[in-house]
């Protein structure tokens, strides 16, 4: 299966495009591009929106996958479900499948708004910078996953789940149990 990077890199070279013109598309540098397509990093959520759609395909596919279907047919095909945070304990006891989560607070503004749609994926495990479903304490969170590494006084790789809002308080796993059960992999705002 190919890397993230190799598949940019291909569908880049699929369009005839420079490294300079995809950059200027998406908005990010030309050095941006080719620290991605050689697997150096990995974009950040908004951005693999925008290649996505740009290039046609599910960002699942860029991340993962072999298939380059657009996930509007997919949704329309798997009929997937959307629910709200208060919903996710009972959903995930029985599925495994991706669902819809409505954003129902600010704690992530100002990208995510309340009313706003995110996928999740609950089989994906989190990469520094992905967006997550958290539980603390039967409390259903949104957040961003950081993986902060060892702490050195206890030995131990630890984690925190940070909103983009700052009037809310990152969780840290050394202080807070918390557990990720899900990657955003698709963020849409929903109008009406």
């Amino acid at each position: 299966m190919q890397t993230l990077g190799q598949k940019l890199y291909q569908l880049r070279q699929d369009k005839g495009l420079a490294r300079t013109a995809l950059a200027i598309k998406i908005g990010v540098s030309k050095t941006a591009i080719k620290n991605w397509e050689d697997d150096e990093n990995i974009p950040k959520l908004e951005y693999l929106q925008l290649l996505a759609d740009y290039f046609d395909c599910d960002i699942n596919y860029l991340m993962q996958g072999d298939n380059k279907e657009n996930l509007p047919s997919l949704i329309q095909e798997q009929q997937i479900p959307t629910i709200n945070k208060s919903d996710v304990l009972s959903f995930r006891k029985y599925n495994e499948q991706l669902y819809w989560l409505i954003i129902d607070d600010d704690a992530m503004q100002p990208v995510f708004k309340p009313k706003h749609l995110v996928l999740i994926n609950p089989t994906l495990m989190p990469q520094p910078g992905d967006y997550v479903v958290g539980i603390n304490d039967d409390q259903v969170l949104f957040r961003k996953w950081r993986d902060c590494g060892i702490d050195d006084t206890r030995g131990q790789n630890y984690s925190q789940l940070v909103a983009l809002n700052p009037d809310y308080p990152p969780l840290d796993s050394r202080f807070t149990t918390f557990e990720v059960c899900g990657v955003a992999t698709e963020h849409r705002i929903k109008l009406k």
